[in-house]
């Protein structure tokens, strides 16, 4: 058997103590075990079949899947470390009067590790008087 073990952040690199995390096998999609963090934010999955996994950030409110790290292949007898990050959020209507280049930045790195091979920002045209 394999251990995974890591962490869980914030946006911010901040620790995420208790909070739900789970291990889903990538190949069947099922979850294979869930726990909560330590009050540093750590966790470990102790008892892993070899394979390839996610790690989940998980609201415990409703198992919505809040961040998930990257994919994890793990042989026998292998200890892996993970960290899971929760995804920078712009503020409620940011953008809506004026985007600035560092957000723009942010937006395209959160696509990009997320998965999103290319996205497009556009930006309002300025009006034209006659």
């Amino acid at each position: 058997m394999s251990i995974i073990q890591g962490n869980a952040l914030t946006s911010k690199n901040a620790s995420l103590p208790d909070t739900v995390v789970r291990l889903r096998d990538a190949r069947f999609g099922r979850i294979v075990d869930t726990q909560l963090t330590d009050k540093s934010g750590l966790f470990a999955f102790k008892v892993v079949d070899p394979g390839s996994y996610v790690i989940e950030i998980v609201s415990p409110a409703d198992s919505t899947v809040l961040a998930a790290s990257q994919l994890i292949s793990i042989n026998a007898g292998e200890a892996l470390s993970a960290v899971v990050k929760l995804p920078f959020q712009l503020a409620p209507f940011a953008g809506v009067l004026e985007q600035t280049t560092s957000e723009i930045v942010a937006v395209t790195s959160v696509a990009a590790s997320s998965g999103i091979m290319s996205a497009t920002i556009t930006r309002q045209a300025e009006p034209v008087s006659p």
